[in-house]
């Protein structure tokens, strides 16, 4: 994995756009940003928080209360999905949620490409409590969406990432990046919410015509996205950063 720096934060491996896909976003910066997605058969849809930060795939499940306003994954509609009967806890820097293991099929609900997007077998946890504070509510998701190394899955590195098995099924290729936008002010100067995209395949759909301004970094190691920051320049003066 690299690491691209510039306007927005985006995260890859490669410039190229092979089997590229990209998806809108809601949200905001503290919010978060999330997006639709489909699980079970026939598909019930959901939205989920984007999380660079760990790896599983959860979302909440039918008789979870703390979010009666909302949809809730209910297994027992779909013929395909399988319990796995693992118990699974998640802990967040805002939160943590437990619950079990379960397999069923998983697609991106929408796509702003032409590319069609094919359902693919999962491992997803079912949410069936939280701490307080850790679902944020009015933007209506109701999971999260994992997509950093296997590493940091849990309760084991045996479950595998939404994206690994997206790599593993030919949907994309190892790569993602991700646009996160500033809310900007109207006319009214009233703050109108951007979201942002994700992108697979490739960063390169959210780059734009002239991409000299950023610079690639190695991950320096594959568990979470960490880079080396040696220097930041405002307006080309250097803040003169401790580098250790």
């Amino acid at each position: 994995m690299v690491m691209l720096l510039g306007v927005e934060l985006l995260l890859f491996t490669a410039l190229s756009c092979i089997h590229c896909q990209v998806y809108q976003l809601q949200g905001q910066p503290e919010s978060g940003y999330y997006l639709s997605v489909n699980l079970g058969t026939p598909p019930q849809e959901f939205k989920v928080l984007v999380d660079s930060g760990s790896s599983n795939f959860a979302v909440a499940a039918k008789g979870f209360g703390y979010i009666q306003d909302y949809p809730r994954f209910d297994k027992s509609l779909s013929k395909t999905f399988r319990d796995i009967n693992s118990e699974v806890g998640v802990k967040y820097i805002d939160g943590s949620w437990s619950g079990r293991v379960g397999e069923d099929y998983f697609a991106f609900a929408s796509d702003v490409t032409t590319n069609a997007s094919k359902s693919v077998k999962v491992y997803v946890s079912l949410i069936e409590s939280v701490s307080e504070g850790f679902f944020e509510t009015s933007g209506g998701w109701v999971g999260i969406l994992g997509m950093g190394y296997a590493v940091l899955a849990k309760p084991d590195s045996s479950i595998t990432p939404v994206m690994d098995s997206l790599v593993s099924e030919g949907v994309t290729s190892d790569k993602f990046g991700l646009q996160l936008c500033q809310p900007l002010s109207n006319s009214d100067r009233e703050l109108v919410n951007q979201g942002g995209k994700m992108s697979l395949g490739s960063a390169r759909p959210l780059l734009p015509s002239n991409s000299d301004v950023f610079r690639y970094v190695a991950i320096t190691e594959e568990s979470f996205y960490e880079v080396i920051l040696t220097n930041i320049k405002v307006g080309g003066t250097s803040l003169d950063l401790p580098c250790t």
